[in-house]
């Protein structure tokens, strides 16, 4: 029997303008909360071109996912991908060892004959490398001098428009969190 792996965790915090997509990432108890940013934050907004987002494309097309993503290996690609939500979404070059292993977890989380433990262990090798993925693109902001970022994100799940998303490194930046709905349906 295969065994679920843990879920890497970020180094920032995630939130979702979109009720959805909240609904969608809620955690145990079902609960979506609201909270807001700090106006002392410094934001990079990848949805607009700027240095800092030039910045930040160079440092992520440099690292070897960066280098296997495709789709960024140009700043004006980088940029279309900002803007339609894809960023956050691996396009693999499927040449690399690695990807295919990703295609091969896909394949049995697809695959209704397969066990509920392979599948929930497949599916969280695939969440692990999607969040690897996301780590790699939203934490050179830090360095750069970044406390929050936002960047649209698609879900593959949802036949939906991105998503507005605020990443934000140091929790001191958003308000106490309010709750928005008591629990999810």
């Amino acid at each position: 029997m295969a065994r679920a792996a843990k879920l890497m965790r970020h180094s920032f915090i995630c939130l979702s303008a979109d009720p959805v997509y909240a609904r969608m990432h809620a955690g145990p108890g079902g609960r979506i909360y609201a909270a807001f940013l700090d106006d002392r934050a410094r934001v990079l907004d990848l949805r607009e071109k700027s240095e800092g987002s030039f910045q930040l494309w160079l440092r992520v097309s440099r690292t070897r996912l960066g280098r296997l993503r495709a789709g960024i290996g140009s700043y004006p690609g980088w940029l279309v991908d900002c803007a339609n939500g894809g960023l956050l979404r691996f396009l693999p070059d499927q040449r690399n060892r690695e990807l295919r292993d990703v295609l091969a977890w896909q394949a049995v989380i697809d695959d209704p004959a397969g066990s509920p433990a392979e599948r929930l262990a497949a599916g969280r090798h695939v969440e692990n490398f999607t969040r690897r993925w996301i780590e790699t693109v939203i934490a050179p902001a830090r360095s750069l001098g970044y406390d929050a970022v936002i960047c649209p994100e698609r879900e593959v799940r949802l036949n939906r428009s991105a998503s507005t998303r605020l990443f934000v490194f140091d929790p001191g930046f958003l308000s106490p969190p309010e709750p928005v709905e008591s629990t999810i349906r």
